[in-house]
């Protein structure tokens, strides 16, 4: 009979303590999850627990969020849906561009001079900032 006493005790603390062990972990759990906004009528939550505009494109943690029509950028803000985006620290291109090294746009195709010019297709920046046909 002590056998069984022995037995029972361990499996009362084993059970005791798994019981702790998952409530410690659910409300470590439940502690970090955003706190949901409670957003006025046409407003919906986004997942920082912010609100925003119903319809609106939600772009992350601290990011904000986009009209219909725009796309989110990297890094921060938003473009028209086609731009091409020229990283996080720079702006965006109307579709057809590109983005030249420094800062600014270029039609697709043309030649980047690198000193915030460019030559079309079919020239080459030369040395006097003029464009010389290939």
């Amino acid at each position: 009979m002590l056998f069984l006493s022995a037995n029972a005790a361990r499996l009362r603390r084993s059970t005791g303590f798994a019981v702790a062990l998952l409530l410690a972990i659910a409300s470590v759990l439940i502690s970090t999850a955003p706190a949901r906004a409670d957003c006025a009528a046409g407003m919906v939550p986004t997942v920082d627990g912010m609100c925003m505009p119903r319809g609106n494109t939600d772009c992350g943690v601290g990011r904000g969020s986009c009209a219909p029509g725009l796309v989110c950028k990297s890094g921060s803000g938003c473009m028209p849906i086609g731009d091409v985006d020229c990283g996080p620290t720079r702006g965006s291109c109307p579709a057809g561009n590109v983005c030249m090294r420094g800062s600014g746009c270029m039609p697709a195709g043309s030649v980047d001079c690198g000193d915030g010019t460019y030559c079309n297709a079919g020239s080459n920046c030369s040395p006097d900032g003029k464009c010389r046909r290939n």
